[in-house]
């Protein structure tokens, strides 16, 4: 079981409490979702090396790469091999997603500690080199 699969069986298992109790209505998706980090916690204290390698930095979303991927680093990990026979999108698409995991790790330091006035001045440097290649171009 994934990571990814673990917060959907969580968020099942929350949305069943809510269902079953007598939550009104307009707070029955806040109570799902807290019980589900409710479950999830005790999860990972119950359990704690199964999420020893957790990333930090924003969490990805679960699109079908990032399953794919989590597949193969789990064979990978229990084998020693597995098969890289991805179409090349899927490919690219998992290579990004790795490239962006060693990113966060290598800056793990400035995601703790920037400031928000230092995010803001990158990411408008960022923005505008973005701007001048599309200018001159490039694609985005």
């Amino acid at each position: 079981m994934t990571k990814n699969d673990l917060r959907v069986l969580c968020t099942a298992l929350g949305f069943s409490i809510v269902i079953t109790g007598d939550v009104p209505q307009n707070k029955q998706a806040l109570r799902a979702t807290t019980m589900a980090g409710l479950i999830e916690s005790f999860c990972k204290t119950s359990l704690p090396e199964i999420f020893a390698e957790e990333p930090t930095g924003p969490v990805l979303s679960g699109s079908d790469t990032e399953r794919v991927l989590e597949y193969y680093i789990a064979e990978l990990r229990e084998r020693g091999s597995s098969r890289l026979d991805f179409d090349r999108k899927i490919l690219l698409e998992m290579y990004e997603l790795l490239l962006t995991h060693k990113v966060r790790l290598a800056n793990r330091e400035f995601y703790d500690s920037a400031s928000n006035d230092v995010i803001a001045n990158l990411v408008l440097q960022m923005a505008e080199q973005r701007i001048r290649h599309e200018e001159q171009g490039g694609k985005s």
